[in-house]
């Protein structure tokens, strides 16, 4: 084996490295905004709801979240009869998240809101 030739394969060996490791890099980044949408559009739908508990003297909490693709879904429940109506706790959480994701530059997120429970208190 001559020099050149351990030259060419050490540069093969690390050019199959460098490509490894730029796309981990890149699944890492998108998990990474993943987790962040999420955590952003979390935070715009409890300061939403948190605003409307104060309100009206509800209480509504976020039973679970899910995601489908781009959109992430929030699952609430609320204690109380209304005001505030079903439509307009659903309007006010996703406005709220959605100018959360916008404000972290996660705006292509899309953000659904459903009250899975409504119980009188």
């Amino acid at each position: 084996m001559n020099k050149g030739q351990a030259s060419i394969e050490a540069l093969l060996i690390l050019a199959a490295v460098l490509i490894a490791v730029a796309s981990l890099q890149v699944m890492g980044r998108n998990t990474n905004e993943t987790v962040n949408a999420r955590a952003a559009a979390r935070d715009g739908v409890q300061s939403a709801i948190t605003k409307l508990a104060i309100q009206y003297g509800v209480d509504i909490d976020i039973s679970a979240h899910d995601m489908d693709g781009d959109n992430i879904i929030f699952y609430l429940t609320v204690q109380g009869n209304p005001p505030p109506d079903n439509n307009s706790i659903i309007e006010a959480a996703k406005d709220a998240a959605e100018n959360q994701l916008e404000q972290v530059g996660a705006g292509d997120y899309e953000v659904t809101i459903i009250i899975d429970r409504r119980v009188a208190k």
